[in-house]
């Protein structure tokens, strides 16, 4: 997010994220049925969704790109439970429910699970 997780408008940017999939989801369908790419829209909506695109550009484009073009391995609903269960501990960091630490360790542990786990599982 931010440099600073003090300043970061969790509430505004679980506002943004689901508009924004949607309007990356709208414009795909515009793009099939007319052939034409959408790379001009994207600066409509970096303003549109200003917020999002100053706290993290990163995220943004993570979203834009796996909406336009989606690998194989995204999943957007698990994309949202791991975006709401960050934000969720930004926001607990913010009214000191927990620490930093803590909530790094919580991210990590289900990121591990979810991802390094199942491929040293495939290897054994």
């Amino acid at each position: 997010m931010s440099g600073n997780i003090s300043d970061t408008n969790v509430d505004r940017i679980k506002l943004d994220i689901p508009n924004l999939i949607q309007d990356l989801q709208f414009l795909n369908q515009v793009k099939l049925l007319s052939n034409n790419t959408i790379d001009h829209h994207i600066p409509l909506l970096q303003d549109k969704y200003s917020n999002l695109y100053n706290t993290s550009k990163t995220l943004f484009n993570y979203i834009v790109t796996n909406i336009i073009t989606p690998s194989e391995s995204f999943n957007i609903n698990y994309f949202q439970h791991t975006i709401d269960m960050m934000l969720n501990n930004i926001k607990d960091i913010q009214e000191s429910k927990i620490s930093q630490n803590k909530a790094s360790m919580k991210i990590g542990t289900h990121l591990a699970h979810t991802y390094v786990m199942p491929k040293i599982n495939e290897q054994k």
